[in-house]
């Protein structure tokens, strides 16, 4: 626990106000980019090609006018992101940027995703699934004969049942109709977005009371995030609200509920799972009788069995399903962003110094090891006594776990993290938001992986550093937590 003063609310409950239409003209500015974006995303959508292939609206057209605005919300978003640090957010500017933000929002559904097929392949696997009646968990697009429309037609199911019954209901609201479909998604994403936006209000307040505003706009307004779970509609919203809202449960020291909303986040995808060793281990280190706590524990563990068996049971085949998930989420952890790296060493070895590629399966078995070792000691130490909260320990163990779990390199995993980094109370944390900004639309603009990982390479390299810089100067470091409620 930091024995001076909290360095987030020295940063963020000073006097200084908003310069007088200042933050009405980024507003504006914002909404401007947004319906740059949305009318290039028209233009750029191909209108008679099959729909599974708009991805290639993006990348086999002039990238200039995309990047030109890319490169402009990054650059209005940093200095809106110094200046919401560095001021007072009164209660009127916190209604009307929530307003601003509602509005990106409409601008943003109104055209098609054409970044990424992801959307599209939610709504047409939940269309087939309805249409047919069968387990997509068995049956692949493929096998129905829709092998041609579909994105990944030759894969089962990959993400859990509870997202599966979601977007079967979703589809079934809207109909067979693609923009109405596309709407319906994108509205329920939207839904979450903003309800995540009021957790993290909620669990900042009672963090850093003063930053409660500033961090709930600097939520809000990142084009990253907009762009990924608004615009995409990206289903990693559905996770973020899961954790956001267990982190805020966990803050009130409600862990029942904690638990609960990370066992609904596992059955959508996996990786609330590395979440609930937290929730369990801050349990027993509450004050509270050792009888309370054993309730609890109880509590817990026959409360989870029904939603697992509810959403489960009715796509049969349980052992297999989870198998199928299992392989995909963990036994495929060499697909991850460090074997790019190493890869991409190998590649150069061989194509410049003409150097036989060698096997990197003894580096990523090391690699794995560390992560077991990493998650143990962000888990257990140091031991504390009393109840102290931040979002560091939530955040170091994602990114651990994003780190081993295959596809690493599809950026938009990482919107898991913003509202973690405003969780903490480490002002040097901060800059983290703009650096996975940054990553998210340098992803789209190389077309690569490469620029992406070497990103992330430095997101690890700047965090190693803090972790120097903060051992020195407070004594929460970095995987303690910064202040007792």
């Amino acid at each position: 626990m930091s024995t001076g003063s909290n360095p987030a609310e020295e940063q963020s409950g000073g006097k200084t106000r908003w310069p007088r239409y200042f933050f009405y003209s980024l507003g504006a500015l914002f909404a401007i980019l947004y319906l740059g974006f949305t009318l290039a995303s028209i233009y750029y959508t191909p209108k008679k090609y099959p729909v599974f292939t708009t991805f290639a609206g993006f990348f086999n057209s002039n990238e200039s006018v995309i990047t030109v605005l890319f490169i402009t919300l990054v650059v209005v978003y940093t200095a809106f992101f110094f200046l919401v640090r560095a001021t007072t957010v009164s209660k009127k500017i916190f209604v009307i940027g929530i307003a601003f933000a509602v509005l990106f929002s409409a601008l943003l559904i109104l055209s098609p995703p054409f970044m990424s097929v992801d959307l599209y392949g939610y709504i047409f696997r939940a269309e087939i699934v309805n249409t047919h009646n069968v387990n997509p968990y068995v049956v692949t697009p493929a096998d129905l004969g829709y092998e041609s429309e579909v994105p990944w037609a030759q894969t089962n199911m990959k993400y859990g049942p509870l997202y599966t019954v979601i977007s079967m209901g979703l589809q079934r609201v809207s109909g067979s109709e693609l923009s109405a479909e596309l709407t319906v998604f994108r509205l329920f994403n939207i839904l979450l977005f903003f309800g995540s936006a009021f957790f993290i209000f909620k669990a900042v307040r009672s963090i850093i009371p003063r930053f409660s505003r500033a961090a709930t706009l600097l939520f809000l307004w990142n084009p990253f995030l907009l762009i990924e779970l608004v615009h995409n509609g990206h289903n990693d919203v559905m996770i973020l609200f899961c954790i956001v809202l267990s982190f805020y449960a966990l803050v009130q020291k409600k862990y029942f509920l904690a638990i609960i909303v990370l066992v609904f986040g596992f059955l959508i995808k996996f990786l609330t799972i590395f979440l609930i060793p937290i929730v369990l281990l801050m349990l027993m280190r509450d004050k509270k009788p050792t009888k309370w706590k054993l309730k609890q524990l109880l509590l817990i563990c026959v409360v989870s069995i029904v939603p697992i068996a509810l959403f489960y049971l009715p796509f049969q085949n349980f052992n297999d399903n989870v198998g199928n998930l299992g392989r995909a989420y963990f036994a495929n952890y060499k697909l991850t962003f460090v074997k790019a790296i190493m890869n991409g060493a190998t590649n150069i070895t061989t194509d410049v110094l003409n150097i036989n590629p060698v096997s990197v399966d003894g580096l990523m078995n090391i690699h794995l090891i560390v992560f077991v070792i990493g998650y143990l000691i962000i888990l257990f130490y140091p031991k504390k006594q009393g109840q102290i909260y931040d979002g560091k320990r939530f955040f170091w163990i994602l990114l651990l776990a994003l780190s081993i779990i295959a596809n690493m390199n599809n950026i938009w995993y990482s919107v898991v993290l913003f509202p973690l980094v405003l969780f903490t109370t480490d002002k040097y944390y901060y800059p983290i938001i703009l650096m996975l900004t940054l990553s998210g639309f340098i992803f789209y603009i190389e077309s690569n992986l490469g620029a992406n990982t070497l990103l992330m390479v430095m997101l690890l390299v700047y965090l190693f550093i803090l972790r120097l810089i903060s051992s020195k100067k407070y004594s929460f470091g970095i995987i303690s937590f910064g202040k007792e409620l």
